[in-house]
């Protein structure tokens, strides 16, 4: 078992190096068994490294339960993500994955916690 920072570290590794491509998969299969453990931003960072990979070996079921366990994560902690971290995390969900959007349901949170805070938001951010 590694720590979430182990688990991350080779996720976002196998997103950015060719030879760690294989091992892309059973990184997010175990990192999906301990999120629910994880820091929120930690998971944020999972899911977008995720996202991102391009040719990445990640099952389609896999990647379905990791979207599900990184939502049970992060929803609940919206309210306190900083807006910069919620920006993050709106492109992530909405990144398209295998032509459907990672994580509408996450996506749709997003927008509204965004909505209620779009006072607080940088004009930046909202471009």
């Amino acid at each position: 078992r590694l720590p979430a920072v182990g688990l991350l570290a080779l996720a976002v590794a196998a997103t950015k190096t060719t030879s760690m491509i294989p091992c892309a998969g059973a990184v997010v299969d175990a990192a999906v068994h301990t999120l629910s453990s994880w820091p929120v931003g930690e998971a944020i960072k999972l899911l977008l490294a995720v996202v991102k990979a391009k040719g990445a070996a990640i099952s389609p079921e896999t990647l379905s339960v990791l979207v599900r366990e990184a939502t049970a994560k992060i929803a609940p902690a919206l309210g306190e993500l900083p807006a910069a971290e919620l920006v993050r995390l709106g492109l992530a969900a909405g990144t398209d994955v295998g032509g459907q959007v990672a994580a509408s349901g996450l996506l749709g949170e997003v927008a509204k916690e965004a909505c209620r805070r779009l006072s607080d938001l940088p004009q930046a951010h909202l471009l």
